[in-house]
């Protein structure tokens, strides 16, 4: 059997074929309550380093930042930093209160941190496997585009 050979038309083929199975492929949101995606990436509120944080604004709901998110083909994954009751000297912690940040998949960053809600785009598969196995909560497997479970 002859070996096979890569020509540069085969190969921009492929890539092509890879990214369109990437790109078809079906999104979920794995969401954590109390956790942030973007500690440590974001230096003060309302500031962005694209194409490493979003600043998608001042939203009502970690459903709302979420969904600002899923409309932006880089952000892999969303934070939104909710309610603090830190009242400190110069605004302490609620100068973050109701901010929307999202972050692109260079960093994979996940702390945990009380008043903030968290999602992370992951194939659906993948969800459906860990639940599976795991026991996850399926009330916290969605599709982006269906946004929060009631």
């Amino acid at each position: 059997m002859a070996p096979t050979m890569c020509t540069p038309v085969s190969l921009v083929l492929s890539l092509v074929c890879l990214s369109s199975a990437r790109a078809a492929q079906e999104m979920c949101w794995e969401v954590k309550g109390g956790y942030n995606a973007v500690r440590g990436l974001v230096s003060s509120p309302k500031k962005e380093h694209r194409p490493e944080t979003f600043y998608f604004g001042e939203t009502r709901s970690a459903e709302a930042c979420q969904s600002l998110c899923g409309k932006t083909a880089e952000c892999a994954a969303y934070t939104w930093m909710g309610e603090s009751s830190a009242r400190g000297w110069l605004g302490g912690d609620s100068k973050w209160n109701h901010q929307c940040y999202g972050r692109g998949a260079q960093a994979m960053t996940m702390m945990p941190e009380k008043g903030r809600t968290s999602g992370l785009k992951v194939p659906c598969e993948q969800l459906r496997e860990m639940e599976k196995s795991f026991g996850a909560n399926p009330g916290k497997l969605y599709k982006p585009s269906e946004g929060a479970p009631s």
